[in-house]
């Protein structure tokens, strides 16, 4: 989990997207060979050279690049079954060829970087994109639905569409985004999932995953505290809710704090 841990510690990282977002998909596959899907990867793009595509520039590339990837890969967006935890594994969409939209651009985005070219995800309220940029042109792109090119215009009505909102004054949601918050967006997606499944082995990983890139956030202390002791790890779940309160010491829920770290106390001593 080292590429992870990495750019989650540190946005700077010159860790790699690609295998970090492999090592993600560990929480649904400990044992996963991430170098197995490295090499895929590789052998799409020398495919790609193969046929010359990265001397293609601007709208002439993208079209060609998207004949690879949705005619010849046939990658699709999984709108029958989008809340599944391993549309979210990079392994799954590579093997499965589908996905939901933010590791479906995780896949775009790095198979382009093999062969020179600049796109970037964007992490866009509720639909994640990408941004290609080739000289002069520059798109957003739809990868969930098979590529489609999107202006500024476009992205604000898909985003009124999909949650009511007008987001036009806020232009920098378009801006492209680095490592860090793409895979911390996948690591939330994750942890809804895993919520609502109750699957709370699979949630603390992810909780300990977003409290590395972020130590004092209370919210997530809170999260992870009451998943521990779900778990029946008393101690540790009473250590979580100590530091909130050293972390926040003025809060507004200091009597649910303190009540659930009574509670924490009583398990623990029960316990011994």
């Amino acid at each position: 989990m080292q590429a992870l841990h990495d750019i989650l510690r540190d946005p700077a990282s010159p860790a790699p997207l690609d295998l970090a977002a492999l090592e993600i998909a560990r929480i649904e596959y400990p044992e996963l060979d991430c170098e197995r899907y490295l090499e895929v990867m590789d052998g799409w793009a020398r495919e790609l050279r193969e046929e010359a595509i990265e001397r293609l520039r601007g709208e002439s590339f993208v079209r060609e690049y998207h004949r690879f990837v949705y005619d010849h890969l046939g990658l699709r967006g999984n709108t029958t079954d989008y809340y599944n935890p391993l549309n979210s594994c990079l392994n799954e969409v590579i093997e499965r060829r589908t996905g939901i939209p933010i590791t479906m651009a995780v896949l775009y985005q790095e198979l382009a970087r093999r062969i020179g070219k600049e796109v970037r995800g964007v992490s866009f309220p509720g639909h994640f994109l990408a941004e290609i940029r080739d000289g002069v042109f520059r798109c957003y792109i739809d990868v969930f639905h098979r590529g489609r090119l999107m202006t500024k215009e476009d992205c604000f009505r898909m985003g009124r569409e999909l949650t009511g909102i007008d987001y036009a004054d806020r232009p920098e949601l378009l801006e492209p985004v680095d490592s860090r918050r793409i895979l911390i967006r996948m690591l939330s997606n994750l942890r809804g999932i895993y919520l609502t499944r109750r699957a709370n082995r699979k949630l603390l990983a992810v909780l300990d995953l977003l409290l590395m890139a972020a130590p004092d956030d209370v919210d997530e202390l809170f999260s992870r505290a009451m998943v521990k002791m779900n778990l029946h790890m008393h101690a540790s779940a009473e250590r979580d809710l100590r530091q909130y309160l050293r972390l926040s010491p003025e809060t507004g829920n200091r009597s649910e704090i303190e009540k659930q770290l009574q509670i924490a106390q009583v398990l623990r001593s029960q316990m011994n």
